[in-house]
């Protein structure tokens, strides 16, 4: 399976229905298969041969899967990039991998790198989709091997210099086809697509759907008000988030306002939810919210909790198919159930290496298992709890604190919104943990009270030394925190 060929077992399997809703406009799948082969064509025309690297720079829109598809279907390797880029990072991803064009929104233009070819996409709706479906198929489409590189997908870079994730089309074929069985949503349901396509979570949403049959309502960006106007008018049954979108949902004023009944599946990665906050949303809304567990190098799913089996709060899930998973101690040797060390992942998804990093991709690539650099633990029923990324973890004095156990307390408190914690150096003790917190809209809390709060609720040595207020924390284009910002504060 290739991406390509994602899209015939869609028609085949489906027939013409409407794909995708966008500004109130319906695109049907088979006028996003035209526009892709249009795409392809003028594409071949301008020079782009198979191996050739495409830089990929649009909002969400129907022209993100015409573009993907019209890009593969020529041989050439897509490389997604985030919106929220600037001109500098673009320049670097570009120096990387060398791209011979690009395709970009009128927003984004300015930030590709001159002397590319460059389709310009401009507008929003019928008017943008009609650029890249203006010429006419040719007949000519590439059939990629499964094993070809298909996408160059650039981490986010929360914690160090992006590097370029090697997908080939059958790791992004799998993830599709594995995640569309564990999701629970099929061809009679619609689904609300509001993360960014350009990223690894939203890229694997939208390729499942053509294994899936279902409607896609399309909204540019992520907004509370858009969301839930969205999920009522629409009827949307299954959507996709990141908590940092459920916490905005419950602190929006007007939430309770709307028809959210049809809302029965929120699925939810890409960082550690808290408790407080799921609960929270499952009980204002009735809708289920699904954890999950993935990263860029497994395309990127490794595991979903299903909507079929009893819930467990905490728990990423269970692998999806063909992905197997195993903790690690310190020197590579697998631990029993229950036991917390490093994860390890392994299956179809796991991606070919890093993007001109052979050194990188043999210490993350051994013996067909990807080292996630997540600390985990897996239990008797082989279920997934992420416990802190490796490079996140505190060491005071010798002992281990993990943020996220301050983390969930302090999310407890009644006044705090939102709330992240980060080592500082302490000369004495190594490193001592420090929390950044952001108190709810007309919410009071004192540094001491949340102390306290702490030590009700944690061992002595987890507290945090201390507690900083910000109105907001840092986060990237999908609401994860970088964590590395607030550690820039400390020497």
């Amino acid at each position: 399976m290739h991406l390509p060929g994602l899209a015939r077992v869609n028609r085949e399997q489906f027939g013409e229905y409407t794909m995708m809703v966008y500004h109130n406009q319906t695109y049907t799948n088979f006028d996003l298969d035209r526009a892709a082969d249009g795409l392809a064509a003028g594409l071949r025309r301008l020079g782009v041969r198979p191996g050739d690297r495409v830089l990929v720079m649009l909002p969400n829109g129907p022209e993100v899967p015409v573009s993907y598809q019209g890009v593969a279907r020529t041989g050439a390797v897509i490389v997604p990039l985030l919106g929220a880029l600037e001109a500098a990072e673009v320049a670097q991803i570009a120096a990387d991998c060398a791209p011979v064009a690009a395709i970009a929104g009128v927003a984004s233009i300015n930030k590709i790198p001159p002397g590319l070819l460059t389709v310009v996409v401009g507008g929003t709706g019928p008017a943008a989709f009609a650029v890249l479906a203006a010429t006419a198929p040719d007949g000519a489409n590439h059939e990629p091997a499964p094993a070809d590189l298909a996408v160059i997908l650039y981490t986010s870079g929360t914690t160090g210099q992006p590097k370029g994730v090697m997908l080939s089309h059958h790791n992004l074929a799998a993830a599709a086809a594995a995640g569309a069985r564990a999701r629970g949503v099929g061809a009679e349901h619609t689904v609300l697509l509001t993360l960014p396509l350009s990223h690894s979570y939203g890229l694997t949403v939208m390729n499942a759907m053509f294994l899936q049959g279902c409607r896609a309502v399309v909204l540019p960006r992520f907004g509370e008000e858009e969301f839930c106007r969205a999920v009522q008018a629409y009827g949307v049954y299954q959507t996709a988030l990141v908590p940092a979108m459920l916490a905005r949902l419950l602190r929006f004023p007007a939430f309770g306002q709307y028809d959210l009944t049809s809302l029965k599946l929120v699925a939810v990665a890409s960082a550690p939810c808290p408790a407080e906050v799921l609960l929270t949303f499952q009980e204002r809304t009735g809708a289920r919210v699904l954890e999950g567990y993935g990263l860029s190098e497994a395309a990127p799913t490794v595991t979903l909790s299903r909507p079929w089996l009893p819930q467990k709060i905490g728990s990423s899930g269970t692998p999806v198919d063909g992905v197997a998973l195993r903790v690690t101690d310190g020197d590579g040797r697998v631990l029993p159930a229950g036991e917390v060390g490093e994860l390890w992942v392994r299956g179809p998804n796991i991606m070919m290496g890093y993007y001109n990093r052979p050194e990188e991709t043999a210490a993350t690539l051994v013996d067909g298992w990807c080292r996630t650099g997540d600390v985990a633990r897996i239990d008797i029923d082989g279920d997934l709890y992420i416990v802190e990324r490796k490079k996140d973890l505190i060491i005071r004095g010798g002992f281990n604190i993990v943020p996220r156990d301050v983390e969930e307390v302090l999310h407890r408190h009644p006044a705090v919104a939102e709330a992240a914690v980060v080592g500082a150096p302490d000369p004495v003790l190594g490193e001592v943990a420090v929390a950044y917190v952001a108190l709810h809209p007309g919410a009071a809390a004192a540094a001491a009270d949340l102390l306290a709060w702490c030590r009700q609720h944690l061992a002595k040595y987890k507290c945090p030394e201390r507690v900083e207020f910000l109105t907001s924390l840092p986060r990237n284009s999908l609401g994860k925190v970088l964590k590395r910002e607030l550690k820039r504060a400390w020497p």
